[in-house]
């Protein structure tokens, strides 16, 4: 909270913040918290002067009324869903990915976490006409990828693919710092509008946030821990103010009792609003099973199952 500093109208005199500081009243929340009656003969302050102190200070930093019907209709409108171009992933996130949120895919290595990534940089690109940026951390990107799921559920032809993958911006990062400098870039740009390709951006790509946080955790790396928070509060930052829908991807270990939760403890947990779980399946390596084990609108944990091909 504030600290008090006379001078912010006519009654709080040098004098006046003296006598508030003999009574141990040195913030805002001190002040507006007393009653102004009992903090005037406690501090021999003149009754209106408080009162006069008091009605500034509420002006100055008490926050700003807003209807109820206002915050929902503007977050109705800053809302929207993308497809992951994926029926049954869909169904999962309660009909796609939603812009203002984090939603992360966990997996071990070929349960699927890129190809839903590059699936939903296809659709997006592709069906919402929106752009996308791509952050690969570990040479997961291919481009030629992107235009299999576009020949094959479009049925395009090369010149139309290039112009749809016009729309996807692929930026390799290859460490945590290198991290924030993309992020930073992508809110420079955001705020400036100065760039028109940021200006239809809907979809920010992390693949995989873990490669970018495993070399600063542990060890004499003291600092890591901080460093894997400031990340999460910047994919979020980047979500919510600018109505993004940022899908990121993780890695999987063991838990309690063996079994497998995604990395980087409990603290990252509570960075993103959805995760998934993606598994291959033992009775069938084609078919993986994605379990929504955390959502701020379905009920957990549920599970189905999907496939992925041409």
């Amino acid at each position: 909270m504030s600290l008090l500093k006379p001078g912010i109208c006519q009654a709080f005199t040098e004098e006046v913040g003296e006598l508030l500081r003999q009574a141990d009243i040195r913030t805002v929340k001190d002040f507006i918290t007393r009653d102004p009656e009992e903090l005037s003969q406690k501090c021999s302050i003149p009754f209106h002067d408080v009162v006069a102190i008091r009605r500034v200070l509420l002006a100055q930093y008490s926050a700003f009324p807003v209807r109820g019907c206002d915050v929902y209709d503007a977050a109705v409108l800053s809302t929207a869903l993308l497809s992951t171009a994926c029926d049954e992933v869909d169904q999962l996130l309660d009909g796609g990915l939603y812009t203002g949120e984090v939603t992360e895919l966990a997996g071990d290595i070929a349960a699927g976490k890129t190809q839903i990534c590059l699936s939903s940089a296809a659709c997006i690109a592709h069906d919402n006409k929106q752009n996308v940026v791509y952050i690969d951390t570990s040479g997961g990107f291919c481009a030629e990828r992107i235009a299999k799921f576009l020949s094959a559920r479009q049925h395009l032809d090369e010149s139309n693919i290039e112009l749809i993958l016009q729309r996807i911006k692929c930026i390799h990062v290859y460490d945590i710092f290198e991290m924030f400098a993309c992020l930073e870039e992508i809110k420079s740009h955001l705020i400036k509008q100065s760039c028109s390709f940021y200006s239809g951006l809907k979809l920010v790509v992390v693949d995989s946030v873990a490669s970018v946080v495993y070399p600063v955790l542990g060890g004499q790396q003291m600092d890591g821990h901080g460093l894997m928070v400031l990340l999460g509060q910047k994919l979020k930052m980047l979500a919510v103010d600018f109505s993004l829908a940022v899908l990121i991807t993780n890695n999987l270990v063991s838990g309690d009792g063996g079994q497998r939760t995604a990395s980087l403890g409990r603290t990252w947990s509570h960075v993103p609003h959805t995760r998934l779980v993606l598994q291959t399946r033992e009775d069938n390596k084609v078919t993986r099973r994605a379990t929504l084990v955390k959502s701020p609108r379905m009920l957990t944990p549920l599970s189905t199952d999907f496939t992925i091909s041409e």
